[in-house]
Formats: structure tokens, sequence, C-alpha cells
């Protein structure tokens, strides 16, 4: 699990190196003392390979450790080149979109979500930035994927790897909707992120999924942001039509 262990060891290793300096310094200024080695890091899991035992100069021992294999995690079945699209390197700009029954949203050519029966929701993504995304009729999805996967939709980057990753299994899901501005529920992609569900009345959902991959509901994390994340696909593109307050402007996205 990517959770920031290296990371953390670093901020520790960086911590009290700046306190042993200062305190041999006798206040006479702070030198940080560089010979003791770091952990690599990086946003993509696996990085860390073997147990890495690093000595503090106070006498301490740390060891930095791979991290579990967690087998419902959407990252496990992926390549390099996929994980760098699908695990954020940057803050993920949320997208509202308002998708009505009998339409799905494709998730890349990874996942999909579907609402199958209902009025219409607001379904809040919370993803990688570099994750292509497109809202078609349902009883088209299967073979608009299979047309465009690599071209106008991905990760994946071409069809043989789309086979790859082999036909979805499907969770469905009957969620309870409170209001227009306040959601309820979140949908979990082990692995890939989460959508808010916002809207008055039940919502019957289906998500499309590699096969072993974990999805699961809980509360709603950021129950609000619908209100301000809304966006309108037009011309190949996603256009965001409001914005948080202080905010400098509405956000562009390139969503074809």
């Amino acid at each position: 699990a990517n959770t920031g262990k290296s990371s953390f060891i670093n901020k520790l290793i960086d911590h009290n190196k700046l306190t042993t300096s200062s305190s041999k310094s006798n206040n006479k200024g702070t030198k940080i003392d560089k010979s003791v080695a770091q952990s690599t890091v990086s946003n993509l899991p696996g990085t860390t390979l073997d147990f890495l035992k690093i000595r503090l100069s106070n006498g301490v021992t740390v060891i930095d450790t791979p991290g579990l294999i967690n087998e419902g995690q959407l990252t496990t079945l992926l390549t390099t080149n996929e994980l760098k699209k699908v695990i954020p390197s940057k803050q993920i700009n949320a997208i509202t979109l308002r998708v009505e029954e009998g339409k799905t949203v494709l998730i890349g050519g990874i996942a999909s979500i579907t609402l199958v029966e209902g009025r219409p929701f607001y379904f809040t993504f919370f993803i990688s930035n570099e994750i292509k995304l497109h809202p078609t009729d349902s009883l088209k999805a299967e073979s608009f994927l299979e047309k465009h996967i690599g071209e106008l939709i991905y990760p994946p980057d071409s069809l043989e790897r789309l086979k790859e990753l082999g036909p979805p299994t499907y969770h469905e899901f009957s969620i309870e909707g409170e209001s227009w501005k306040k959601s309820t529920t979140d949908i979990v992609i082990s692995g890939l992120g989460w959508i808010t569900i916002t809207g008055p009345g039940i919502a019957k959902v289906k998500v499309g999924v590699p096969k072993q991959t974990s999805v699961s509901t809980r509360p709603a994390l950021l129950p609000y942001e619908a209100t301000y994340t809304t966006a309108k696909f037009t011309g190949g593109r996603i256009l965001k039509k409001s914005k948080k307050p202080g905010a400098a402007g509405s956000n562009s996205y390139g969503w074809r």
C-alpha cells in the first residue's frame, strides 16, 4: 500500500538531523548533517523493494519496508504507464456531471458507472486528472470503448491491453439521496478513487471494474462538492460552470 511510509521516515530523518546539528552547534547556527541516507520516494507503489535500515545520529534505527499488497486494489492489475495516469501526482480537480437514467460515464477504459434507475443525479468524480472520462448511452458504452480506447479514452492505451484486463465485473448499489446540495454516499473503487452521489430520492447505480477490484460505499467525505464542481460537456471539453468562493476562476479541462 502506497501510504507514505518512506516520506514519513525522510521527514523524521530531517528532523533528527536538524535537532542534532542544532545541539552540536551550541546555538552558533544550524547545519543539517547530510551523511544519513534517506528512503527513495515515489507516487507509484512498489518503490521500496526491500527492508531498509537507517540509523539515526541519536542511536535509534528505523526500518523502511515494502508495503503490503492489497489484492482488492485496481493498481495491482496495472502497468507502470497506467499507474502514472491512475495515481495522482498533483491535486485532484473534482468534476461533477449530471447523469440521467440509462446513461454511463466511462472512467477511462478501466471502470464505468451507470445510473440504472432513478431521477437525474449529480456524480462527482474524485480521480486522477490524467484519466479521461466520457458520458454515453449505456447501450453504446461497450462498442464506443472498443472503438476509441487509447485515443479518446485512456488508460489503458490499446484494445489489446483492454482485453488483457478482461471483461468487467459489475457491482450494483441502491443509494438513498438527501438533497441537491448535500450528498450522503461515496462509491469507492479501491486504487482508483471515488464517486460521490448527490440528489434526492433513490439512485440505482451499477459500477463496472476489472475482476477482483474492490468496490464499496461509505458516508460522503466531501458532501458539498457538487455545488462547486458542476461541469458541462460541450465540444469535446468539460467546462466547470461554478466555483468555490475565493477561487481565482473556473477551470476548463480537456475532456473528450
